[in-house]
C-alpha cells in the first residue's frame, strides 16, 4: 500500500497514455486532450489583487482622459448625439483592443493592450450613459442607460473586471436613483425592498447554483458586494426604512441564512440533523435580535466556506467585526448593561462550543 504522503505527479502526457490504456479516452480523444493542454500552457488567468489593481488603474486614467477631452473641447459634453456616438466609438475601440491583446502572448505587450483596452471601453461606457441621460433629461436614465449598456456588452467584452464593475455600477445606480430621487419619494420603501429581493435572490442563485458556467462569476460577485452596500445603506442610515421593512428584511435575510445552512450541508433534509439544529435555532435568534449586517456577514461566510471562495470568506470575516461594533455601539443601553451583554453572549457561544464537543457533534461531517 501507498503512503498517503507519497509525490504521485505525472506528467500530461503520462496521464494520457495511462487514460487511454484503461480505455477511458481514445486516440482522438487523447489528440484533442493534448492540443487543449498545450494551448492552455501559460495561459492563467491574473490573481484577484492584480485584477483590482489593473481597474483602479483604468479608472483613474479614464477619469484623467476625460477631463482632458473636456479641457480641449474635442468632444462636446452638452450634445447627447455626441456623447452617444463617441461611446460608442470607445467601446468598439476597446472591443478590437482586447482581440489584439489575446491574439498576442507577450507579456508586456498584452498587459499594456488590455489595461488601454479597459480604459477605453470605461470612457466609452461613461460617454455612452452620459449622453442617454443628458437626452432624455431624467435622472432615472443613469442606471436604465447603465444596464443597457451593460448587457450590451457582457457577452461581447470578455473581461473579469469589466464585468464586475459594470454590473455593479448598475445595482447602485438604481439603489442611488431610489434614495435620492424626489418624485418617487411616497414608493421608495416599496421600491427599495423589490431592489433588496432582487438583489438577494440573484446573489442566492448565482452563489449556490452549481451549474453555471463561469462567465456568469463576475456578476454574482457584483450582486454579493450590491446587496453588502445595500445592507450597510440601512444600517447606517435609519431614516431609509420604517421599523415593518427593517423587520421584513431581517426575515428575508434570516431564512436565506438558514437555507444556506441546508445548502451547504448537502441538502434540506440535513437540517434535521442534531447540529444543524442548533445552528438555524441561532440563526432564527439572531434575527430576531440582531442586525442584517451580522446575519449578511455570516451568510457570506457559509457562502465562502462551502465554495473554498476565499473572496466571500474573507469579505464576511471582514464585514462580521465591523457590524458586530456597530450593533453593539448604537444598541440602547447603558455601558454597564453592554458589557454585561458582551459577556452574557460570550458565554453562550463558549457554552454551545462545549455542548457541541461533548456531544461530538463538531465532528459530524455531512455525507
Amino acid at each position: 500500500m501507498s503512503h498517503p504522503n507519497m509525490s504521485t505527479s505525472l506528467s500530461a502526457q503520462d496521464l494520457l497514455e495511462k487514460m487511454q490504456a484503461d480505455n477511458a479516452i481514445d486516440e482522438k480523444d487523447k489528440s484533442a486532450l493534448a492540443k487543449y493542454i498545450t494551448q492552455s500552457q501559460g495561459k492563467s488567468e491574473m490573481p484577484i489583487y492584480i485584477r483590482i489593481l489593473v481597474g483602479v488603474g483604468a479608472f483613474f486614467s479614464s477619469i484623467f482622459f476625460i477631463g482632458f477631452l473636456a479641457v480641449v473641447k474635442i468632444i462636446d459634453f452638452d450634445s447627447a448625439g455626441g456623447l452617444i456616438f463617441f461611446g460608442l466609438l470607445f467601446m468598439t475601440g476597446a472591443y478590437f483592443l482586447l482581440k489584439m491583446a489575446e491574439e498576442n502572448d507577450e507579456t508586456v505587450f498584452h498587459s499594456f493592450m488590455t489595461q488601454c483596452s479597459f480604459c477605453s471601453i470605461a470612457i466609452g461606457k461613461v460617454f455612452f450613459v452620459a449622453g442617454l441621460t443628458t437626452a432624455f433629461e431624467k435622472q432615472a436614465m443613469i442606471p436604465l442607460a447603465s444596464l443597457i449598456v451593460t448587457l450590451f456588452t457582457y457577452n461581447l467584452y470578455k473581461m473579469f473586471m469589466d464585468r464586475f464593475l459594470s454590473s455593479t455600477a448598475t445595482l447602485l445606480a438604481f439603489m442611488a436613483w431610489i434614495v435620492s430621487e424626489y418624485d418617487i419619494r411616497e414608493s421608495r420603501e416599496i421600491l427599495l425592498c423589490i431592489l433588496f429581493l432582487i438583489e438577494m435572490g440573484g446573489a442566492s442563485y448565482l452563489l449556490t447554483s452549481r451549474k453555471l458556467s463561469r462567465v456568469f462569476t463576475p456578476l454574482s460577485y457584483a450582486f454579493a458586494f450590491s446587496l453588502c452596500a445595500f445592507v450597510w445603506l440601512i444600517t447606517v442610515e435609519e431614516n431609509v426604512f420604517s421599523p415593518p421593512a427593517f423587520i421584513f428584511m431581517n426575515v428575508v435575510l434570516t431564512v436565506a441564512f438558514i437555507g444556506l445552512i441546508g445548502w451547504a450541508a448537502g441538502g434540506a433534509e440535513k437540517l434535521k440533523k442534531e447540529s444543524l439544529l442548533i445552528a438555524c435555532g441561532g440563526a432564527v435568534i439572531l434575527g430576531f435580535i440582531s442586525s442584517p449586517g451580522i446575519l449578511l456577514s455570516l451568510a457570506l461566510l457559509v457562502v465562502g466556506y462551502a465554495r473554498h471562495d476565499r473572496i466571500l470568506t474573507q469579505g464576511g470575516a471582514l464585514l462580521l467585526p465591523i457590524y458586530l461594533l456597530h450593533y453593539y455601539y448604537n444598541i440602547d443601553l447603558t455601558l454597564a448593561e453592554k458589557s454585561a451583554v458582551l459577556i452574557f453572549s460570550g458565554a453562550v457561544l463558549l457554552a454551545g462550543r462545549f455542548y457541541l464537543r461533548w456531544r461530538q457533534l463538531d465532528r459530524e461531517v455531512a455525507a
